[in-house]
């Protein structure tokens, strides 16, 4: 019954009276309901300080919206967000303008729109001031191809941001350089017990973190497309969390190392052992977004191989009595 020419205004000022009766805390919770009134009157704010202020609270509701996989929103909020921003705001709001543009990039490869996600990384890479600020869109960038097939690109795209952080691999890998890489890898860990390794430093190096997550973009392409590489992506994973610290993406690394142990290798305990690090990892550091895979790979691999040798081997003294009574 509000006179049409007043709706607006009555949905930003319910949209504010929520906002002001909303605890900090409680914020996320509540953010939608917020949004969607002041979202409703943005064209009647004029100064750049409360439109920046809505284009954050248009990125909270976006993220939360994609976690929801309710994509569709999600562009929208971060749409509206990106247009509330002035055109200067890249100089001037540098930090809300890259996380806008990260999560819109996202969002849009989720959405399978590989277009809008294309134009969205040529504006970050064009205006993002470092390497570190930019590894957000390039893993973004690596699960678009790969989710297009495109397993070759997405390597090379890894290998070629690895080369930028200064870790380098071997154009055509062979034994020679696995052999090497393992015999580094047990060299970094000595006579430590793999479960030892919970207790080390947490991983602070921005540009080591940032590794981290490419080399976790790659390995599931070259699990696909270059297998003679993914042994040599692991056993970094490995060696950065054992030189600087563990994060929570270490589980991960260390999952897919104790497969190859078990699997390749046939080192069954230290392998276990390696499993059972990343799964107490997983729970320090609520390691979300790589749960499901790490706990797959342990259990479902790891921990299968060494249950199928306990079943396959015959004990020591049954064996010496088969063999008194065959002869052999």
């Amino acid at each position: 019954m509000i006179l049409e020419s007043n709706r607006k205004a009555t949905h930003f000022k319910i949209g504010e009276l929520l906002l002001n009766n909303t605890n900090e805390d409680k914020l996320e919770e509540n953010i939608f309901e917020i949004v969607n009134q002041l979202n409703i009157g943005t064209e009647l704010i004029t100064e750049p300080f409360y439109r920046n202020k809505l284009a954050k609270l248009n990125l909270m509701a976006g993220c939360k919206a994609k976690i929801a996989t309710a994509y569709s929103a999600a562009v929208d909020y971060l749409k509206l967000g990106r247009n509330l921003l002035e055109n200067s705001s890249w100089e001037y709001c540098y930090e809300l303008t890259l996380a806008l543009y990260e999560e819109a990039a996202e969002v849009a490869y989720l959405s399978t729109n590989f277009e809008e996600m294309n134009q969205l990384a040529e504006e970050i890479h064009s205006r993002a001031k470092t390497l570190l600020d930019r590894i957000k869109v390039y893993e973004v960038e690596i699960q678009a191809y790969m989710a297009q097939n495109q397993f070759i690109e997405a390597i090379q795209t890894g290998l070629n941001v690895l080369e930028l952080l200064d870790i380098c691999f071997p154009e055509t890998p062979n034994y020679s350089d696995i052999q090497t890489g393992m015999e580094r890898t047990f060299a970094n860990l000595g006579q430590r017990n793999p479960l030892e390794l919970k207790d080390i430093s947490v991983m602070s190096d921005r540009s080591k973190l940032a590794a981290l997550r490419i080399l976790n973009c790659v390995c599931p392409c070259a699990y696909q497309a270059a297998p003679q590489l993914l042994p040599l992506l692991v056993m970094e994973q490995v060696n950065l969390s054992m030189k600087y610290g563990n994060s929570a993406i270490s589980p991960t690394g260390y999952a897919m190392w104790a497969l190859i142990l078990c699997g390749i290798v046939e080192d069954i305990e230290t392998g276990y052992n390696f499993g059972q690090l990343a799964l107490s990892l997983l729970e320090r550091f609520d390691s979300k977004e790589i749960q499901a895979g790490t706990i797959f790979v342990v259990n479902a691999d790891v921990r299968h191989y060494r249950e199928h040798i306990k079943e396959t081997l015959i004990p020591l003294e049954s064996a010496y009595s088969i063999g008194l009574e065959t002869g052999d």
